[in-house]
């Protein structure tokens, strides 16, 4: 296939020796990544005990999902249920994906998924199922196509006036739609067993195109049933129409009824009563808005279980302002405390509404909130401290004092030897002067 073709043209399912440093380090990494990956329980937790509570009925998609190559705990509400919402979380980091135009991708691969499994495979419309019942009847339709051939030339030597080559052209056109039936169910397997190695985003889409196109094509092949089996009705009526004699008219007619079981009879009455094209498409046309839906679900109960969250935890701030206010009062706060109530009004207010808008508001401002209050409580704090008595000043440490003493007795003993020193100069010239 063409995805197999582009892996091994990269290099990667290469074994001849210059490539295998690289396929190992490839390897290494990938098992080091794994290493770190989260569980499918510590996917569950990232969710969150609220969302959790919320969406007791909750299911997990039973393996990871691929999108832009990276796997995803998937958690939704079966196609069936009247509720909506689907989460994922990234097995790599842990992290719930917020983002709401990649959790919409992400939905859109699920919902592909979900109609492969729960309506494709469930109504017994997969495509190994129909390639077994085609490949049957190919055997069958070349015995006929024999049968057909001796049959005609025998009856036709002894009643000239009948024909059969409207049976036979039918006969061959079936022929030919079971080879295009088979080669497309064939293409379909190839591209599922492709996906379920590695279920993917991209995957459940080509997939469930691949159905698509099978599901015509199986519609083509069955109308050109029903085209032979009126071949032979019309064959039939020749007999009457010509006057053929019993018993040869009867044998003729036992012949003909004969050729219309090729071993379909099962497909043929489940694909008639329930026809897989009708509601593959009818699944498709309700897509998008189940994706719309199941993502503006969890975005808003995500950010209602956020926003319940940190309210929760400013409330208990707010209320120890409150029970201390006439002291905030008394210390002269009151503008500072007056802009605390009137914040937690509108906090108190958005979280009233219950809108996605007010959510906002909440996880936006309620950290500046809690942040407010600190600093109140802070300068509160300050204010009605008692104020530290003077520290004594500190006792001078000798050791300055012994080394300043030191240097005043160098200095004066060095200014005594130089005035010594000039007074004997002085009397020495004065001895020379009496000589």
């Amino acid at each position: 296939m063409a995805r197999e073709a582009k892996i091994r043209g990269s290099g990667l399912l290469n074994t001849s020796f210059p490539f295998r440093p690289a396929f190992v380090a490839l390897a290494f990494f990938a098992f080091a990544s794994l290493a770190w990956a989260v569980s499918s329980s510590e996917a569950l937790a990232a969710l969150g005990q609220c969302l959790q509570e919320n969406n007791p009925q909750l299911q997990p998609l039973g393996q990871t999902f691929l999108m832009d190559d990276s796997p995803h705990f998937v958690f939704y509400y079966p196609l069936s249920s009247a509720r909506r919402m689907v989460a994922a979380v990234d097995q790599e980091d842990g992290q719930l994906m917020r983002d709401e135009t990649r959790l919409g991708r992400l939905a859109t691969g699920l919902y592909n998924e979900l109609v492969l499994r729960d309506y494709v495979k469930a109504k017994g419309f997969s495509a190994d199922t129909l390639l077994t019942a085609i490949e049957s009847s190919q055997g069958i339709l070349e015995d006929q196509y024999a049968k057909v051939q001796v049959f005609q030339t025998q009856t036709t030597e002894k009643y000239p006036q009948l024909t059969f080559q409207e049976l036979e052209s039918r006969l061959d056109i079936l022929r030919s739609k079971a080879d295009l039936l088979k080669l497309q169910l064939s293409n379909t397997i190839s591209e599922e067993q492709f996906h379920q190695s590695a279920p993917s985003v991209e995957g459940a889409g080509i997939v469930i195109q691949q159905y698509n196109a099978s599901f015509t094509t199986l519609f083509d092949y069955l109308s050109a049933y029903d085209d032979y089996n009126k071949a032979i009705t019309n064959a039939e009526r020749q007999l009457y129409e010509k006057s053929i004699p019993d018993p040869d008219n009867k044998n003729i007619n036992t012949n003909l009824e004969n050729l219309r079981n090729i071993g379909i009879s099962s497909v043929y009455a489940k694909a008639k009563s329930t026809d897989p094209r009708k509601g593959l498409s009818a699944l498709i046309a309700q897509r998008d808005q189940w994706v719309t839906d199941s993502v503006s679900s969890f975005a808003f109960q995500d950010l209602n279980c956020r926003a319940n969250a940190v309210y929760a935890e400013a409330l208990p701030g707010y209320r120890s302002i409150i029970q201390s206010e006439a002291l905030i009062r008394s210390a002269g706060m009151e503008r500072e405390l007056k802009n605390v109530k009137t914040d937690w009004a509108q906090i108190e207010d958005a979280h009233d509404k219950r809108t996605a808008e007010s959510y906002e508001y909440i996880l936006d401002n309620v950290p500046k909130f809690k942040q407010q209050v600190a600093e109140l409580k802070e300068r509160y704090a300050r204010l009605i401290a008692p104020t530290p008595a003077p520290k004594p000043p500190a006792e001078s440490d000798p050791t300055t004092w012994i080394i300043l003493i030191i240097v005043l007795a160098l200095g004066a003993y060095g200014f005594y030897m130089y005035r010594k020193k000039q007074q004997e100069e002085s009397e020495g010239d004065s001895d020379a002067g009496h000589h």
